[in-house]
């Protein structure tokens, strides 16, 4: 059984943390590779923070490498709003489906709104809506709390992201490539479950979401072939500053 470790509610856009740190068919599965500099990476982060557990992936379009230190790879952390990226990706499923339009997913309309209006569409609970359309296709998981929250293990949130890289770089998959642009499609620098920025040169789109216990951090640049995803049990700002330096380090120096 996968443990849950920590829990997420609200969040912080990436743009916002990553600024203070200024200066600082289904698409092929693809390998999940052990990383033991990730984890040297990640342990030191870690330690030096004093958090309890602190998990990260680095992500290809054909490769995923993981590492966790202080949790087992398999242990569940919230998400937090970085969720909303999957409700997104739900509402695109059915819009593909034919069952609903762009114009009726405001880009930061209220969870429960959104909720509804999916619900509607595709004549499901949200829940089931997750399941069906987001991670049975991905052949990926992940657990439910609370109304709209969901945990997944770093494992099973790089392989979301990564079908999103791989959509953002042409490639069709659980939905299609001008799909998943639409999703990543910049509306006054923020789109559909992502915000979008520059980060060193490259156009890049990103989400945090934190509580008092939890902090998600996820990166995707697609001109690079790359994206970044970080999962903690520790939602201090601290924290957060911390690992939104380390995400924009493994950036920097990655391949």
């Amino acid at each position: 059984m996968k443990r849950r470790v920590g829990r997420v509610i609200s969040a912080v856009p990436l743009v916002a943390v990553l600024a203070a740190c200024a200066g600082g068919s289904v698409p092929t599965r693809a390998r999940s590779l052990p990383a033991p500099g990730l984890h040297d990476r990640l342990e030191a982060v870690r330690a030096a923070q004093g958090m309890p557990a602190l998990a990260g992936a680095l992500i290809t379009s054909r490769t995923i490498e993981l590492a966790a230190a202080g949790a087992e790879i398999t242990d569940r952390f919230g998400l937090g709003a970085n969720a909303r990226a999957i409700t997104a990706s739900v509402a695109a499923s059915l819009v593909e489906s034919g069952l609903l339009s762009w114009d009726r997913m405001p880009p930061d309309a209220d969870d429960v709104v959104v909720a509804e209006v999916l619900e509607r569409a595709g004549g499901l609970p949200w829940r089931d809506l997750v399941r069906r359309r987001v991670f049975a296709p991905l052949a990926t998981d992940g657990s439910f709390e609370g109304r709209f929250g969901i945990a997944m293990s770093i494992g099973e949130y790089a392989r979301f992201v990564q079908a999103h890289l791989q959509g953002l770089r042409g490639e069709e998959g659980f939905l299609g490539s001008s799909t998943i642009k639409e999703l990543h499609r910049p509306d006054k620098r923020r789109a559909l479950g992502w915000g979008v920025q520059e980060i060193a040169g490259a156009r890049s789109s990103v989400h945090a979401g934190r509580s008092d216990r939890s902090y998600a951090l996820v990166a995707i640049q697609p001109s690079r072939d790359l994206a970044v995803a970080l999962l903690s049990n520790d939602g201090r700002d601290e924290v957060g500053m911390r690992c939104a330096g380390l995400l924009s380090d493994l950036l920097a120096t990655a391949r």
